[in-house]
Formats: C-alpha cells, sequence, structure tokens
C-alpha cells in the first residue's frame, strides 16, 4: 500500500551496500560465508549500520506521515459530505427522536471507526522491518563475535632470562583502541627451554595472539608458537604451556580457572560453569549392578560444564531448527529428541562458531560434577522434589532450565528433566574402568546416558543411576549437556 518505486530502490540500495560488506559466496559449494571486519574496524561498521537502520525507518515515517495525512483529508471530507446528507435527512415515523439521533451517529461512528482502522494499520516500525532485519542481524553477529587480535594489533616486548626465577617477563600492550590491553606478565621457563624460545622468539616464528569481544573484553591471551602450533595461555599475568598446566598441583589449578566461575563464550552460547581438578569414590555398592564396584577417580585438571542441559533456545542458535517433540515448552526448556550423534554434531557446529574445544562431558566427569564435592542421593541433595522434574512432580513433560534448586556447583538439573548423553561406550559395570575421569570407550553401539527423566520414578534420577542407548537413538527424554576443555 505504501511502498512506491523510488522506495524499493533505496531499500534494495542499502541492502545491496551492506551485503557485500558482510557476505561472501563460495561459487564451488553456493554457500555464504559470513566476513568479519577487524576488532578495530567493527564498531566503525555497526555505526553505520545504525544509520543506515535509522535512515530507512526515517524514510518510511515520512511517507506513512504523508499517507497518514492522505487518510485524514479523505475521511474529513467524508464526514463533511455526510453531516450534509444528514442535515436534509428526516426521522423515520417508526422511530423517536433519540433513535433518530442514535442512528446518524452511528453512521459517522462507521467512517470515524473505519477511519482509525485505516491509521493504525500504519506502522513505520513494521514497514521497515523486512529491510533492517539483514542490517539488524549483521549488528547482532558483530556484537556476538569473538574477534582474533594478532601482531597487527599487539606490540610485545621481550625482557631477559632470569635464571633464578627461571623465566623471562614479557610487555603486552594494544595498538589500538577497542582492545584495552596493557599486560606486564611471565614466561616460566628451564634454561633450555629458555635457549630454543628465545631463538625462536627472534625468527619470529612466538607471536601474540587475543580473542576478544567488541566490548574490548578479553576471552583469552596467548603466545603462539609457529614452529610446533602451541600455544601458552596467560592466566593470572603468567603464560603457561599444556606442559606447564599439567605439572600444577590441582589446588593451583583451581584457583587458575577460578572455580565455580560462570561464563559463556558468546551471547547464544550455554552457560558454563568452571568444574576444579579433584577426586571422587564413582559408583555405589547399594544400587544396580552396573552402579559397582565403587573406585576412585582423580581428575587433574579442571574443566567447564553446562550449568544447564543445552536449551531449545540454544539448539536453535547453533543448528537453526528445533528436534523437539515439546516445543510449546519454549526456549528456556532443554532440547529433546536428540540422539547421541545429534548431540555431537552440535558440538562440532559450536566449536566451529567459536573456535573453542567443547565436547559431551565423559561418564567420571558428570557423576564428579553431579556430586559436587558431596556423596548426595541426587545431585545436589537427598530431597528429590526441590532438585528434580521427575514422574511425581514433571506432570509428564520437561519443564525449564534452572527452575530447581542448583547443586553445590552451580549446576542445574543434572537430576531428573532430560536424560543427558556422555561419551562414553556403555559397559555392563565398573571393573577396568578408568581412574583418571577420561571416557571409558569401548562398546560404541551404545552410548551411556546419565541423571534419569521427567516420566521416571526418583529412584531412577539418583547421583548414581546409569542407563544406555543407541548413538542414533532419540526420544522425548533424550538431551544433553557440554562440557569444555580449558583454557
Amino acid at each position: 500500500m505504501i511502498k512506491s518505486k523510488l522506495q524499493k530502490l533505496f531499500a534494495v540500495a542499502c541492502l545491496t551496500a551492506i551485503s557485500f560488506q558482510s557476505q561472501a559466496v563460495d561459487t564451488q559449494t553456493n554457500s555464504i560465508t559470513v566476513i568479519f571486519p577487524t576488532l578495530e574496524q567493527a564498531q566503525p561498521e555497526i555505526t553505520k549500520l545504525n544509520e543506515k537502520i535509522t535512515a530507512i525507518e526515517a524514510h518510511y515515517e515520512k511517507e506513512i506521515a504523508d499517507t497518514a495525512k492522505q487518510i485524514n483529508q479523505r475521511y474529513s471530507a467524508e464526514l463533511n459530505a455526510l453531516n450534509e446528507l444528514l442535515k436534509n435527512e428526516r426521522q423515520d415515523e417508526s422511530e423517536s427522536p433519540a433513535e433518530f439521533k442514535a442512528r446518524q451517529e452511528s453512521r459517522r461512528s462507521e467512517v470515524i471507526s473505519q477511519r482509525d482502522l485505516e491509521l493504525a494499520k500504519l506502522d513505520a516500525s513494521k514497514a521497515a522491518d523486512a529491510e533492517v532485519a539483514p542490517l539488524k542481524a549483521r549488528i547482532k553477529a558483530l556484537t556476538e563475535h569473538e574477534y582474533v587480535v594478532g601482531v597487527e594489533g599487539i606490540e610485545t616486548e621481550l625482557g631477559t632470562y632470569n635464571t633464578d626465577k627461571h623465566q623471562i617477563t614479557i610487555k603486552l600492550r594494544s595498538k589500538f583502541s577497542a582492545l584495552g590491553l596493557k599486560l606486564t606478565g611471565t614466561i616460566p621457563l628451564q634454561a633450555e627451554e629458555a635457549q630454543l624460545f628465545l631463538k625462536q622468539w627472534q625468527a619470529g616464528l612466538i607471536k601474540p595472539e587475543a580473542m576478544a569481544k567488541l566490548n574490548g573484553e578479553l576471552d583469552e591471551l596467548a603466545l603462539v608458537n609457529a614452529a610446533d602450533n602451541t600455544r601458552r595461555v596467560e592466566l593470572k599475568k603468567t603464560f603457561y604451556s599444556p606442559a606447564n598446566l599439567k605439572a600444577l598441583p590441582p589446588a593451583t589449578l583451581n584457583n587458575l580457572f577460578q572455580t565455580g566461575k560462570s561464563f559463556k563464550d558468546c551471547l547464544s552460547c550455554p552457560d558454563l560453569v568452571v568444574i576444579p581438578a579433584g577426586s571422587f569414590d564413582m559408583g555405589t555398592n547399594n544400587g544396580a549392578a552396573d552402579e559397582k564396584p565403587v573406585h576412585r577417580v582423580s581428575i587433574k585438571q579442571p574443566f567447564a560444564l553446562g550449568k544447564t542441559e543445552i536449551t531449545q533456545g540454544e539448539w536453535k542458535a547453533i543448528m537453526g531448527n528445533s528436534p523437539s517433540y515439546f516445543k510449546n515448552c519454549g526456549d528456556t526448556c532443554p532440547v529433546e529428541q536428540v540422539s547421541w550423534n545429534d548431540a555431537k554434531e552440535f558440538i562440532q557446529k559450536l566449536n566451529v562458531k567459536t573456535g573453542r574445544k567443547y565436547r559431551l562431558p565423559s561418564e567420571a566427569e558428570w557423576e564428579y560434577a553431579c556430586r559436587a564435592g558431596d556423596p548426595q542421593e541426587y545431585c545436589g541433595g537427598d530431597k528429590v522434589d526441590s532438585l528434580a522434574w521427575y514422574y511425581n512432580n514433571g506432570g509428564g513433560l520437561p519443564h525449564s532450565a534452572a527452575q530447581k534448586q542448583a547443586n553445590a556447583w552451580g549446576l542445574f538439573d543434572m537430576s531428573g528433566n532430560v536424560w543427558e548423553w556422555v561419551e562414553d561406550g556403555y559397559h555392563d559395570d565398573y571393573r577396568g574402568a578408568p581412574v583418571d575421569g577420561s571416557a571409558w570407550q569401548g562398546n560404541a553401539a551404545q552410548r551411556v546416558i546419565r541423571g534419569g527423566a521427567w516420566n521416571l520414578i526418583h529412584e531412577l534420577v539418583r547421583t548414581t543411576t546409569r542407563s544406555a542407548g543407541a548413538p542414533v537413538l532419540r526420544d522425548y527424554y533424550y538431551g544433553f549437556r557440554v562440557a569444555r576443555t580449558l583454557p
């Protein structure tokens, strides 16, 4: 109704201009690859995008204002004509003066209602939606993106090797304002390591790399060695190699990774909680045969685990669809009807999106996180109704995440709601199970699920309850939560 040829040309011009900035087409696969600018260029692009949105919306607002004026003028003329007509109209013999007056007012009201209905349909923001949607999507992508900043954005100054402290001092400072980086750190090195490191540094093989958000917040700062493709990651002003971290005691590692800290890698990514390194007794001698024997497991490295099961909203953000049977439950409910294979595909795409190392937790990691340092009946305590959605209180369906009480490490719904796939193949008992917390492979035909679900009695949502399914199996009580390797 209000879209003129001029409008269409204006909108197409704006969209064409931005599409060349944000996308490239791979002619081999006919797929679209999103192109991101540098961190320094992202905010100016967002400013330009907002200016385009404002211009498009202003264009619609002006045209709608003109259209509204025309509507008012047309109906004003129509009302004037009606009033003249009503002046000469005579009262019907069968109606009273009051009824005659009411009938005339009704005719005027009909015209006014028609006018108001036409005016109500004029909404500048809705009219502009189609044109501004790609621009807003681009802004969202720019805001969520994690930018990699290398030597083009970071200045470095390397000190000499301190033989007493076995370390080198390094200073790093950002070259542009979009990254608020100014750090003096240390690199722990033994004497022989230091000699090799300095040679590689002088050869230009070791370079700084920061992973940061648009607000300048650092997600990771590292020194990348092109000679062997290793990374030394900065934790509390010290750059640790993987070998350094493996040599540290659990207490030191837990302090470095801030046990219990909640974080997420992008706006649409799952919330994660840092789980500390530690040891626990896995299984029980009072349960089913596959929960025995009790065995000591030591998890030597902290890791991150999803605060909740993956929700329908988080699934859609990565996969673009919803496999759930209970779609009406909404985006905050756990995704279900996903197989072990589906979970692995989700994780693969999440890793591509974030550049991180997401995975399914091992069964040992799952039970360790569920217990949270306490051998309780359920994941977080002994009172099942306060902790879990199960047969007695679930009402025959899953529920939004994080409505029940969390366990001591801030994890929700580890008992009940939906079953959770883990990495391990299923075994009939724990004889021969790994004692280091790693996933126990072997039986690829059956994968372990833990935690129970909304349709099960309380005995089946216990801390140690185990079950299994084929990796292709989907049902409306199968879901999962993700783990992430740190750093």
